[in-house]
């Protein structure tokens, strides 16, 4: 039988101190109870006057014995009691609490229900709503960067996607989902890849980070990642009005004396371009929308189609290039983040459709974060002999760098002005190849109209019809091919050599045709429309 006192003798000296205290009551006690005990009666001197002498004359007083070691007993438990207080540690307001540890999904066993995190009062100091630093609470037990994966404007809120390996049946993927609380929203095959990538909703207020961080522990996961949201490259428009000055920079005159991209494949993931207008007639040749309803036409989904292909009065790089637009965007404008957004999920869509379509070169005038599934498609795009352009991105000079454009098997094109002056908000960095016109260029607009459009998705448009024309000239161009030959023939700007502004420079559209020419010019397409000259277009500025 375990002894009652134990567990009082178990703290820490506070039943000392508690014993010292109750010992030092009990000697002020005896004071008190053996004063009148001792007291005995001594009669008054003669003269001696007392007032407090009793009515019968006798007085009591305490024998010298009986004082002497009752005090001393008093002051020893007192001082004992009071260094004892003083060994104790300070009392804290509020005990420590540790933190619950994270919720995670085993193999064979249902996951507890996870506990909701408390909320916090305070804000991270340095945060602001941007791509480099945010700040929101995540479950505890997330891994670090879990504030990150909960912002909505980088991911879809409550989403996972994630791959099996192989040899897990859909009943055992039913299972994950069931032991991990998610609800299907969607599987699909990818030929591009030959994957299967499963789209699950999580059920409760889980953190996004929290759901992957458990399911990456499930030894029947392959893969898993979050469903992110990324953003097309493109500053508010100017007022200002210009000629087509591209046309001179990048020299297309004399670049279509050889070739016009005559039906060169041309794939862009983007927004709803509108096929109707006068730029874009024959120019868009099969469209594709893994969005869904509504759709629409979308300013910037219509300028990068006209800035890659454009016919007739509108100057453009491979006005005989074949579009395959691929809406991956919508123009649906979110608290988040303003402008058109798209998914992780419709973005290897479009990949893959462009795939199938043999779409040789694919432009991607979108920005955001990394993405390991993305990634892998276009590693196996490229390894089918694809070549992948991607705008740098307008998140400034502090921006880490965003994706696609810094993977390392995308050409990652920045702007500059008509004085060769670098776009102020463009993002830099070593990944950077070339430079192209991306500053109030002249573009199509929904409805039959122009406008003016700045941002690097502009470059990137135009770098992509480019290789168009050096596609025509070298069918059998490689990716890697097409980035060295546009290299050696930039015109230089900023710092001498390749640098993390400009990359290798201005890009030379007659220069990178001659360079990866294998035989005297080709003879451009008699439906396309090469450039004479910069052609001055009528603007009606549109809000």
């Amino acid at each position: 039988m375990k002894s009652p006192f134990r567990k009082t003798a178990r703290r820490d000296g506070v039943t000392t101190s508690l014993g010292m205290r109750l010992g030092a009551v009990l000697a002020a006690g005896l004071l008190l109870v053996a004063a009148p005990v001792g007291a005995q009666e001594r009669p008054n001197e003669p003269g001696e006057h007392d007032p407090g002498r009793s009515h019968g004359g006798k007085k009591f007083t305490i024998p010298v014995e009986v004082v002497v070691p009752l005090v001393a007993l008093g002051v020893l438990l007192i001082g004992a009691a009071v260094r004892a207080e003083a060994r104790k540690p300070p009392r804290t307001t509020e005990p420590s609490r540790t933190p619950p540890p994270p919720v995670e999904v085993r193999s064979g066993a249902d996951s507890a229900p996870p506990r909701k995190a408390k909320p916090k009062t305070a804000k991270a100091a340095g945060g602001r709503n941007g791509s480099n630093a945010r700040s929101a609470g995540g479950d505890a037990g997330a891994p670090r960067g879990a504030a990150q994966a909960d912002d909505p404007a980088v991911v879809v809120p409550g989403e996972v996607l994630f791959e099996v390996k192989a040899g897990v049946s859909d009943l055992d993927v039913t299972a994950i989902a069931r032991r991990a609380r998610l609800d299907r929203i969607s599987s699909e095959r990818f030929e591009l890849t030959g994957s299967t990538i499963y789209r699950y909703r999580i059920r409760g207020d889980r953190s996004v980070a929290a759901v992957v961080a458990a399911l990456r522990a499930d030894p029947q996961i392959e893969a898993v990642q979050p469903n992110h949201v990324y953003s097309l490259s493109q500053e508010a428009t100017s007022e200002l009005s210009r000629t087509q000055y591209a046309v001179v920079k990048l020299r297309l005159k004399e670049a279509h004396a050889s070739a016009t991209g005559l039906n060169v494949p041309v794939a862009i993931i983007d927004s709803g371009a509108d096929g109707t207008h006068p730029a874009l007639k024959d120019a868009i040749v099969e469209s594709f929308d893994p969005v869904g309803p509504p759709a629409s036409a979308h300013p910037h989904g219509t300028a990068i189609a006209g800035l890659i292909a454009a016919r007739g009065d509108l100057a453009s790089p491979a006005p005989a290039a074949r579009i395959l637009a691929i809406r991956a965007f919508s123009g649906a404008k979110r608290p988040a983040k303003p402008g058109a957004e798209g998914t992780t999920m419709h973005i290897l869509r479009g990949l893959d459709w462009a795939s199938k379509q043999g779409a040789k070169i694919v432009n991607m005038s979108f920005a955001g974060p990394k993405d390991d599934k993305i990634s892998q498609f276009i590693a196996a795009g490229v390894a089918k002999g694809q070549i992948f352009v991607a705008a740098a991105g307008n998140a400034g000079a502090s921006s880490p760098p965003l994706y696609p454009a810094a993977d390392p098997e995308v050409i990652a094109v920045t702007a500059v002005d008509d004085a060769d002056k670098l776009l102020a908000v463009a993002n830099r960095g070593p990944h950077l190849a070339v430079a192209a016109p991306g500053v109030d260029v002249v573009v199509a607009a929904p409805g039959g109209g122009y406008s003016y459009m700045s941002g690097t998705s502009m470059a990137a448009a135009e770098v992509s019809g480019v290789i168009a024309l050096m596609v025509q000239a070298n069918p059998s161009l490689t990716a890697a091919e097409a980035r060295a030959a546009l290299v050696k023939s930039a015109v230089d700007l900023g710092a001498p050599g390749v640098d993390p502004e400009f990359g290798a420079g201005q890009t030379d559209a007659k220069a990178a045709v001659d360079a990866v020419s294998a035989a005297p010019s080709v003879s451009a397409s008699p439906q396309a429309t090469p450039v004479s000259a910069p052609v001055e277009t009528t603007i009606s500025p549109r809000p």
